[in-house]
């Protein structure tokens, strides 16, 4: 800002010069912008169909096929750069093939052919989400479409990349580089459709054992509650602290001084003044009337306004805490081990995931209800099951073939509607799982965990899994983990229920 004044004077030519630089950098930004969305577009026709309407435009599609004819242009213009083959077959000492490399015919066919397909893929998209649109029916006009080559999508584009290179090198270099960006952007918004999916999950979790892990009744792993109420707080308080937390009415019960008279027993009903439920009373419906033993109209002690003050600061005070914790931005993270710390059988204690991405270790109690462990355990490996079919098309291991990642070849359901190859199936979900101590149900004494993955027996897992083509995201209410000792089973929508 100094050079734009002189002598405490403004500067007319600096203030036009700072203008212009000003208005050049957000015209270029735009230009950019602009350029990378088409370039991002313009080779998705040839790999996706059924894209919505704002994913691929109409513009998007004319600036696309602009991107594919300037690049045949420029390949006429610049004879030495329209065909990566030419300078090898010279070297080679094939010139009649080298001069076909070069000839400008092939360059127009393949860069005319490579307008055309673009062109008509997009038509057919469009086409389609009109008819949709047209018949009511609901789609998402941000969608990404389908794979049009299936698995072979690679392959296509290699072939498409390697022909451009012989014929129109340029139209190759800038389909090389289009399928670079799109594959960036896509893999973005893959990452940020599971981040949703990890806070969803996350919320859900908070939601169903927020008030627990208050009250220190479940692995505070859960919640990322680290630090429970104190056990020797009023048991009442704890529990309306709890109770608020999770947005359920709360009853608070004032006392009213005693008559020094009065032979009644301390929790006398008499004695009670004030009492109200609800969380926060409105202004003016509070109780006014205040009845003792033999008095009326007396006002209650200070003790008692005291009392009465400071439990409704902290309850409003762990409300705020536990609302920060819940809602506080933070970053995508991996779902933290819920294996719980079992006496005899080697378990570790579970880890928690701090706010700055380190993991320590959260005290726990020396001994828990297994039933509990349990239950979290059961939770856990339908969670590991569901977060492995998002990277593969809603699938579970035992629906795909092994070449795929799967583990449908060790399927083997017995009479009683289980899988006897459980332990290759979630051999298969080391990642999601974290850890195989959490296969081993704490009441179960004839089983010990793994010390890995790799070395994962039968004689390694509790838990019991349900297959078939029937178990799968699209059926949430199918069971697919049963505990045989406590009868917990989980269903494919994630929950937890007692059999």
């Amino acid at each position: 800002m100094a050079e734009l004044f002189k002598d405490g004077e403004l500067k007319p030519e600096a203030l036009f010069d700072n203008a212009l630089n000003s208005l050049g950098k957000k015209t270029a930004a735009s230009v950019w912008g602009k350029f990378k969305r088409q370039l991002s577009t313009a080779t998705q026709p040839f790999f996706r169909k059924d894209m919505g309407e704002r994913y691929l435009s109409s513009g998007s599609l004319s600036g696309g096929a602009m991107l594919w004819g300037v690049a045949t242009l420029a390949a006429l213009m610049l004879p030495g750069l329209r065909s990566a083959a030419t300078p090898l077959c010279h070297l080679a000492g094939l010139y009649r093939l080298a001069h076909l490399f070069h000839h400008w015919l092939p360059t127009v066919l393949a860069g005319g052919a490579l307008v055309f397909f673009h062109i008509k893929f997009g038509r057919e998209s469009i086409a389609l989400m009109a008819k949709y649109r047209a018949d009511g029916t609901a789609y998402h006009t941000q969608s990404r479409g389908t794979p049009r080559w299936g698995k072979n999508g690679f392959a296509a584009g290699s072939a498409i990349t390697f022909a451009l290179f012989l014929f129109n090198m340029p139209a190759g270099i800038l389909f090389a580089v289009s399928c670079a960006v799109s594959a960036k952007l896509a893999s973005e918004q893959e990452a940020a459709i599971y981040a949703r999916y990890l806070d969803a999950l996350d919320q859900k979790i908070e939601q169903e054992y927020l008030e627990s892990a208050i009250l220190g009744k479940c692995p505070t792993e859960i919640t990322q509650l680290t630090k429970p109420l104190p056990a020797h707080m009023n048991a009442d308080l704890r529990n309306n602290i709890a109770a608020a937390a999770v947005g359920r009415s709360v009853k608070i019960v004032a006392k009213g001084p005693r008559s020094p008279g009065s032979q009644g027993p301390a929790g006398n009903p008499a004695d009670m003044v004030g009492s109200r439920t609800g969380v926060s009373p409105l202004p003016g419906d509070m109780p006014m009337a205040v009845a003792t033993h033999g008095q009326s109209g007396a006002a209650p002690d200070s003790k008692s306004n005291k009392t009465i003050l400071i439990a409704v600061i902290i309850g409003i005070l762990a409300v705020a805490a536990c609302a920060a914790i819940r809602y506080w931005p933070a970053q995508p993270r991996e779902l933290p081990s819920m294996a719980a710390t079992r006496p005899g059988n080697g378990q570790a204690a579970p880890v928690v995931a701090s706010g700055n991405g380190s993991k320590a270790v959260a005290a726990q109690p020396a001994a828990q209800d297994p039933s509990k462990v349990c239950e979290v355990n059961v939770k856990q490996i339908v969670s590991a099951f569901r977060s492995w079919s998002v990277d593969n098309d809603g699938a579970y291991p035992f629906n795909l073939p092994k070449n795929k990642g799967g583990t449908k070849e060790f399927c083997s359901v017995g009479s009683d509607g289980f899988d006897r190859g459980a332990a290759k199936h979630l051999q298969a979900m080391p990642n999601e799982l974290s850890t195989p101590r959490i296969l081993v149900c704490p009441a179960d004494s004839s089983r010990t965990p793994a010390s890995d993955f790799q070395h994962l027996e039968a004689n390694n897992v509790t838990y019991q899994i349900r297959s078939g083509a029937g178990v799968c995201e699209a059926n949430p209410k199918e069971v697919i983990v049963r505990c045989p000792i406590h009868g917990f089973v989980g269903l494919c929508d994630g929950s937890v229920q007692k059999n």
